[in-house]
């Protein structure tokens, strides 16, 4: 790190194994989680070089939410039963090693008690590390060359999806590739993403929550119910995503 940079540092709160497999899993310039012992607690860090030339704690909030919602995206891809990780504070590492906190924001983070990912132990007895780690890497190198990725990672990490956004993530998928490839891979008819996209597009099915309301469809008899619509948009996200991860240059089809 060059030495007149700002080492910006900002505290995250979340589930422990989520804090604790982020850490572990992934350290790069772009976004690491460090932990550091505080007194008698462990208090979690992320740190990232997008943070290096902002001046003001404002501008590193601002870049820290955003980049946080990339990291629940690439991480809700990977891990089963992921939880959100979520802004805490920012803090300034001055040059005496000091931290001086500009904000303090209290979220409510609620506990678990599955553990992901397995251990896989094979018939002959030999242990299998998980692929994991290595996956979540390589969605995080998507997200810095491949801005739909990047932008479907914000939308798909939010801590809970809107009609729109869930349209959003369909939107960029549909003009990233051709629907009907992935669609196949995961059993999507195109009778499902109709109902899903009339849904969307009509007040009367979503309310306020319908994608620029449209008269071209008329409205279903029976909307699609939300859990469905979040179902059908994560299969095809995770579709896409694996497809974005395969065509990475070196990579062969997981």
């Amino acid at each position: 790190m060059i030495n007149n940079m700002k080492k910006w540092q900002i505290e995250i709160k979340g589930d422990t194994w989520d804090l604790e497999n982020l850490s572990n899993n992934h350290q790069s310039p772009d976004w690491s989680i460090i932990k550091i012992a505080e007194g008698d607690k462990d208090v979690y860090y992320l740190e990232s070089s997008r943070f290096y030339e902002l001046n003001n704690s404002k501008d590193v909030e601002k870049a820290a939410r955003e980049l946080i919602l990339e990291i629940n995206g690439v991480a809700k891809t990977e891990f089963p039963d992921y939880k959100q990780i979520e802004l805490h504070g920012v803090a300034l590492l001055d040059e005496n090693g000091q931290l001086n906190k500009f904000i303090h924001i209290k979220d409510s983070i609620h506990g678990r008690t599955k553990l992901y990912p397995p251990t896989i132990i094979q018939g002959d007895g030999t242990v299998e590390e998980s692929k994991m780690p290595n996956r979540l890497k390589l969605i995080s190198i998507l997200a810095k060359t491949d801005e739909n990725v990047r932008r479907a990672l914000i939308l798909f990490g939010k801590p809970k999806l809107s009609w729109n956004d869930l349209y959003g993530i369909y939107d960029i998928i549909k003009d990233n590739v051709e629907l009907e490839e992935v669609k196949k891979t995961v059993n999507i008819s195109s009778n499902q993403i109709k109902l899903f996209r009339r849904t969307c597009l009509r007040w009367e099915a979503v309310g306020d929550e319908a994608r620029h309301p449209s008269q071209k469809f008329d409205p279903p008899k029976n909307p699609m119910k939300y859990e469905d619509a979040v179902t059908l948009i994560t299969k095809l996200y995770n579709a896409w995503i694996t497809k974005k991860k395969n065509e990475i240059p070196g990579r062969g089809p997981e």
